[in-house]
């Protein structure tokens, strides 16, 4: 037996605790009927994290009658009823918009959950801004837990045979969903008890209320129907917490990784949903380049889910994909995705993050190999280490996938001596495993910006701070040249309305330009023209926005004024892409050092950020972004993507000042100078962030 040597607490563990049982869970019909057993001998409490939970996800989809309900919010309150000294408490990620579509709506389930007796649900919404909470993690009474990931939500349970049609496999609306593969590990012992107290602290930080571990008298609450894979292991716990202020990154599972797959021998074998971490690909490409490296196995789904995904992290793991096999020049690098008979163009969606190395070392966890796992997210990842057990486990995984046993598996692999060719020769069948194929184009490989998968999470006041004016008086300065062109342009409106003005004067100047626009087929380039000119002289360009919805009624002002604003932002990056750098650095003084560190470490959010929240003049900001080297993809995604809500704004206020001014609803102006109070309000408060201090930890 390899002496155990990885883990180290304080490197890449945050705690290497005891247990004497403990055992891989494969697919979630096996641990939803795990977790059921074991939550229905807790005695004291329940704790639950999870990325997704549902009310109304089913343990038991088959229908049968168990004694309890089969619903997670029924089954949950029904224990509680069952034993008055119970408590549950539930911590969900609050969730990104893009995915409300997907889940059950947040009142119904905080109805559901906190409808019933000591069952505490809360949403977990903490900074910095895009982190996910997407740890899986169940704790009961301290003395067992589950860990991996599963999420107690729909569209997860599945069987092992991972049927193409199964009409159990339906979501609580009724609609079939795809095979889903994934895995979940469950511990007893003082490694139960660790992952109570993360859990606990992580209840601290979201709700502010402390709760105390519960008295090691609890009874054993390990579930009957699971035989457990280990004996007598040490459990490393891994964590990512992402920087937020002064609180420092935790970065445990990368380091862990790295370590990991830096101490291999003969294997690598690895389950991901995503392999697009930089770091990760990096490790893996110098056991590739190296002439003894281990042979890496790797088993992913065919492709993302969904378009979106499908164009964003599926064109970043094709990138990644293609510079490992460019690094393979030993032929040791083999990528399959799991396939079961009667798909047809469906495909069994595989969301585990399992590593095995070697023979003896088994990760288990939730975070995925992307660049978000390792520095965004908060995540939680176990490792069992120095065990012939692991083995095994992968057996039984590449069985499951193979459709074989795992004694055929291990025959196949001490015959051949390599995992690979064990793969090779049992592969071929109508459930089996096929070798994944590049499928985007160089072209889309090489547009996709990486900032799809940030490596650091967003710090908007960070970076809002790191280039604002250091006095104060500076700072008053920039706000009241932000508010005065409003004041003075909503004073005129009230003005026009309110005096003898309307009466004097009228738009007759103004509508003969925008009909001359309008008959001229030459429009368009002048619009543009004015902008780019505009750009050259350092005119602001709100005033150019602002003039360009005037002229025309909305959507069109909009379409031109951000066709303008772009066109004139790219011919100034190319400008200060042509100059020296040194006359760059001049032009931006002390900030030079700033910007250009924070467009290198934040690429698209930093470029985002500073047009949301434009304290450096746009003018000089392209020549800079050109200076400095930004690659133009970030810069043009960045600059499209903080211009966008800025132009609809300007926009859609100037044209409604304007139909104010022609005669509209006196109201309108109310709400006008409401909605920009609200905007001023937020721009103050961010400069007073940046002149007093970053927020602190939460």
């Amino acid at each position: 037996m390899r002496k155990a040597c990885i883990l180290q607490e304080r490197r890449n563990a945050w705690r290497i605790s005891s247990s004497s049982r403990a055992s891989v869970i494969i697919d979630a019909a096996d641990y939803f009927a795990a977790f059921a057993e074991a939550a229905q001998r807790a005695r004291h409490s329940i704790l639950i994290l999870g990325w997704d939970i549902q009310s109304n996800v089913k343990l038991w989809p088959d229908g049968a009658d168990r004694g309890v309900p089969d619903e997670l919010a029924d089954f949950l309150g029904a224990l509680t009823r069952r034993r008055p000294e119970l408590h549950v408490r539930l911590l969900c990620w609050e969730g990104a918009v893009i995915y409300k579509f997907e889940r059950e709506p947040d009142e119904e389930r905080k109805g559901r959950f906190n409808a019933h007796p000591r069952v505490d649900f809360r949403f977990a919404s903490l900074p910095p801004v895009g982190a996910a909470r997407h740890e899986k993690l169940v704790v009961i009474d301290d003395r067992v837990a589950f860990a991996g990931g599963i999420d107690l939500a729909r569209d997860r349970w599945d069987t092992s045979e991972h049927l193409a049609r199964d009409p159990r496999r339906v979501n609580p609306l009724g609609e079939a969903y795809r095979p889903f593969h994934d895995v979940q590990l469950v511990v007893d012992g003082d490694a139960a008890r660790s992952l109570g107290d993360h859990a606990r602290e992580q209840w601290r930080k979201v709700t502010g209320e402390s709760l105390e571990p519960v008295e090691i008298h609890a009874e054993d609450a390990w579930p009957p129907s699971v035989t457990p894979d280990f004996r007598d292991v040490s459990i490393g716990i891994s964590r990512s917490d992402p920087r937020f202020g002064s609180r420092r990154p935790v970065c445990e599972i990368l380091t862990f990784f790295e370590d990991a797959i830096a101490s291999a021998r003969r294997s690598i074998f690895i389950e991901c949903e995503y392999l697009t971490s930089g770091a990760i690909i990096e490790a893996l490409s110098k056991r590739l380049r190296d002439r003894n490296g281990p042979e890496i196995l790797v088993v992913a789904p065919a492709r993302a889910s969904g378009w979106l995904e499908q164009t964003t992290m599926g064109i970043l793991r094709e990138r990644a994909l293609r510079r490992l096999r460019a690094e393979d020049r030993h032929g040791r690098l083999h990528l399959y995705y799991p396939t079961v008979p009667g798909l047809g163009q469906d495909y069994i969606y595989l969301h585990s993050k399992v590593l095995i190395v070697d023979d003896h070392l088994l990760h288990v966890g939730s975070a995925n190999l992307s660049n978000r796992s390792m520095g965004v997210d908060t995540e939680l990842d176990l490792t069992i280490e120095g065990r012939i057990e692991a083995r095994a486990v992968r057996e039984r995984l590449l069985a499951e996938h193979l459709g074989t046993t795992p004694d055929a598996v291990r025959q196949e692999t001490e015959q051949r001596g390599s995992i690979v060719a064990a793969v090779e020769a049992l592969r071929g069948g109508d459930r089996t495993l096929v070798p994944i194929a590049a499928e985007a184009t160089p072209l889309l490989c090489t547009i996709v910006p990486d900032a799809v998968d940030p490596r650091y999470p967003i710090d908007l006041v960070g970076i809002v701070s790191d280039h604002a004016p250091q006095r104060a008086p500076g700072s008053r300065v920039a706000l009241v040249k932000a508010i005065l062109p409003w004041v003075l342009f909503i004073g005129a409106a009230l003005a026009w309305q309110l005096t003898p003005l309307k009466q004097s004067l009228n738009l007759q100047a103004l509508d003969q330009v925008a009909r001359f626009l309008d008959e001229t087929p030459l429009a368009p380039a002048l619009i543009i023209g004015a902008f780019v000119a505009g750009g050259l002289v350092f005119f602001p360009l709100n005033a150019l926005v602002v003039a360009t919805a005037l002229l025309f009624a909305p959507p069109l002002s909009a379409l031109y004024a951000l066709v303008g604003s772009m066109c004139s932002a790219l011919a100034l990056y190319g400008i200060g892409k042509a100059l020296h750098l040194e006359l760059i650095q001049r032009l931006l003084g002390s900030r030079f050092g700033k910007l250009r560190g924070a467009l290198e470490r934040h690429g698209v959010i930093a470029i985002m950020t500073l047009r949301l929240i434009p304290i450096v003049p746009f003018s000089l900001f392209n020549l800079a972004c050109g200076g400095v080297g930004v690659r133009l993809r970030d810069y043009a995604l960045g600059t499209f993507l903080g211009l966008l809500p800025g132009v609809l704004l300007v926009t859609s206020v100037s044209g409604a000042v304007r139909a104010f001014v022609e005669g509209g609803n006196p109201l309108t102006i109310v709400f006008i100078a409401l909605f920009l109070g609200i905007a001023v309000l937020a721009f103050y408060a961010l400069e007073r962030i940046s002149r007093t201090g970053r927020p602190g930890a939460h």
